[in-house]
């Protein structure tokens, strides 16, 4: 809520009632013939405590109102009353709220009223409150605007679709429990704690290292620049974590998390993830669900939790372990390490590979020569790729053209580009060319 003071002096006759001066809903009480008086500077005025109709928490006014108003005509001039917008409370409030509180006294007297008015209301049931300096703010169940400041604010929302803006400083925002709908949160600049914990909001941390937690509900998170560390529940969340080295970590729900550029640590529960570590080296955990994983540009780590994952190392030098379940890796680009376990699990590897090692772990574990990067011809064939073996031994299926491997066999596959895969506990090699090669 914005609030700007602004001097209201003001002069002339005696009102016939103050208390019918006064905005409907204010203050709530009946003013005392003996205050209007008071404001004419008759000598019989009394004392008047406008406080005791408030409650006791949240005083009408922050000076001394106990003094008489006034006794003497110089009085009236003399006196000023202050009031803060914390201690108006809500209400359907006008620009010109006060001005009529003390109106057409004698010319003699004057009064001067520090006012600090509210701007209007939005339309359609919004309502629009900023701080101007790092105070509280908390909304009511309506759909309101809260904006903070430059300084560190504390925005809590209310039962409303809120949208909250931080603005600069190190601020918190929360949105308020009771709302199940949507919302918007944005941190702005600065080191923001951000925390959504119900409905569909839009989470932006902007710029600085914030920390975001979305509880329950699907959320649209996006970390900004800043290394932030970003914690989502059991939504089907939508993740983003920007600019910088980034912690995340989802609990639950179909995800679908980018990590932006940075150095990201990514880590995802049970359910169907999308994840994409982005540039530079990340470090990627999934548990259990079917995911597609993507490291992106940079040396990666990627350990896929159960479940049937697929798995891109993408470029960079790359070590993928992948967990139980019937996975299938590629290392891409880069010299690779990729670890299988249980599961019937598939390699892929193609020109441009570089130099990878592959260990296969329980079940029939496959290496699949991708055909697609121009690879041709049977094993063996001058230009095309060959395997030698260090030790086990092997048959070729003359129909299928696969190549069967013992359980201990341990050896080197070639490429035609010098691209090679150690291998050890992998039951078969597959090549397929395309037609025509």
């Amino acid at each position: 809520m914005s609030w700007n003071r602004k001097k209201k002096k003001v002069t002339g006759h005696k009102p016939e009632r103050l208390e019918d001066r006064i905005a409907p809903g204010l203050i709530g009480m009946e003013m005392s013939a003996d205050l209007v008086d008071a404001l004419t500077n008759e000598p019989t005025a009394e004392q008047t405590d406008l406080n005791e109709a408030a409650p006791a928490e949240e005083p009408l006014f922050d000076s001394d109102t106990t003094e008489p108003l006034a006794d003497e005509a110089e009085a009236a001039s003399a006196e000023e009353w202050e009031m803060v917008a914390s201690q108006l409370g809500m209400g359907n409030i006008g620009q010109d709220m006060f001005q009529h509180m003390v109106e057409e006294a004698s010319q003699e007297s004057r009064v001067e009223i520090d006012v600090m008015e509210e701007e209007p209301a939005e339309p359609d049931g919004q309502t629009s409150n900023q701080a101007s300096s790092g105070v509280n703010l908390t909304g009511t169940t309506a759909a309101e605007t809260l904006l903070g400041s430059d300084a560190n604010d504390t925005i809590i929302g209310g039962g409303g679709e809120d949208t909250i803006h931080g603005g600069k400083g190190d601020d918190v925002l929360t949105s308020g429990w009771q709302n199940t709908g949507s919302g918007e949160i944005h941190g702005g600049d600065g080191n923001d704690y951000i925390e959504a914990w119900r409905g569909n909001y839009t989470i932006t941390g902007g710029s600085g290292g914030d920390a975001i937690y979305a509880r329950y509900g699907d959320f649209v998170v996006d970390g900004g620049a800043g290394s932030d560390v970003i914690k989502t529940g059991m939504g089907d969340d939508l993740i983003s974590g920007g600019d910088g080295s980034d912690q995340i970590n989802s609990s639950g729900g179909d995800n679908t998390i980018d990590g932006g550029s940075g150095a990201d640590s990514i880590y995802t529960g049970d359910g169907r993830d999308v994840v994409h570590g982005g540039a530079e080296s990340d470090r990627i955990g999934t548990s259990g669900g079917d995911d597609l994983v993507h490291g992106g540009s940079g040396a990666d780590s990627i350990d896929s939790g159960s479940g049937n994952d697929i798995v891109f190392g993408d470029a960079g030098n790359d070590i993928i372990h992948s967990g139980s379940g019937d996975d299938t890796v590629a290392g891409g680009a880069g010299h690779d390490y990729i670890a299988t376990q249980a599961g019937d699990d598939t390699i892929t590897f193609g020109l441009g590979g570089g130099q990878d090692t592959v260990m296969g772990g329980e079940g029939i574990d496959t290496i699949y020569l991708d055909p697609d990067g121009g690879l041709t011809g049977p094993p063996g064939t001058s230009g095309c790729w060959n395997f030698a073996l260090d030790q086990g031994a092997y048959f070729v299926d003359s129909q299928s053209g696969e190549v069967h491997l013992t359980e201990d066999a341990k050896g080197t596959l070639t490429l035609q580009d010098g691209s090679t895969v150690k291998f050890d506990t992998i039951e078969r090699i597959i090549f397929t060319p395309k037609s025509g090669s």
